[in-house]
Parts: structure tokens; sequence; C-alpha cells
């Protein structure tokens, strides 16, 4: 199992590593600083199954990464300061969106509800 962090707040990066080791210990976990083009790089190369992702980044937003595929392969967990994008992501069929500071309890849960849907096998 490989999850992309795409981030640039220092606290909400180790709050999820933190929470990945402790589910998941045997997944590959990739972080990035909040960048788009960064992080489009990185799904096409690494091709993770989960992505949590922040709304605003360093050069643009989490919607720009998402709109630069034209089919989405993993699962979305939004993170933001505020709920203003919740209604977006829904459209993005985000498995979650989550309001920082992040809350370990919410992250496990958003995790393991994308993890149920997790495919058996990868195409």
């Amino acid at each position: 199992m490989k999850i992309l962090i795409v981030t640039d707040d220092e606290q909400s990066k180790n709050t999820i590593l933190n929470v990945f080791k402790d589910m998941k210990p045997t997944a590959q976990v990739i972080t990035l600083f909040g960048s788009v083009d960064a992080a489009v790089t990185s799904i096409i190369e690494n091709k993770p199954d989960i992505v949590v992702m922040d709304t605003h980044l360093t050069d643009g937003t989490g919607f720009d990464i998402l709109r630069r595929f034209k089919t989405i392969t993993f699962k979305i967990i939004f993170i933001a300061s505020t709920d203003k994008f919740a209604l977006k992501a829904l459209k993005f069929n985000a498995t979650d969106y989550l309001l920082k500071p992040i809350d370990p309890a919410e992250l496990k849960e958003s995790l393991s509800k994308a993890l149920l849907d997790f495919p058996v096998h990868r195409t």
C-alpha cells in the first residue's frame, strides 16, 4: 500500500504520519511539500492508493492536482483549515474532509473508510 501526503503544514504532516504508522506500519508513505506540480508527478510515478492532501498549497489547490487526471484511481482525504471547500471535495468523490488541527481519531476513521473500499487487485 502506498500513501501520499501533500501538505505544507508540518503539524498536519506529522499527525498523518503518526496515524499511518500506527494503522498500517508496512505502508509506504511519501510526503511532499505542498506543490501542485510535484504532487502530480509523484502520483504518476508512485501510483498511490490513498492521497491525503491540503486544499491550499504553495502554488495552487488540491483541486488543481485532481483536475490534471482524467481518471482518479486513488482514495482522497482532504485536510483544510476551513469547511469552505467540503462540498467541492464531495464532487471529487473524496473519502473524507478533515479540519485542522487534525484529530487523530477522526483521521483513523477516515483511513478505515478508505481501506474498506480498497480493491483487492489494482489495475
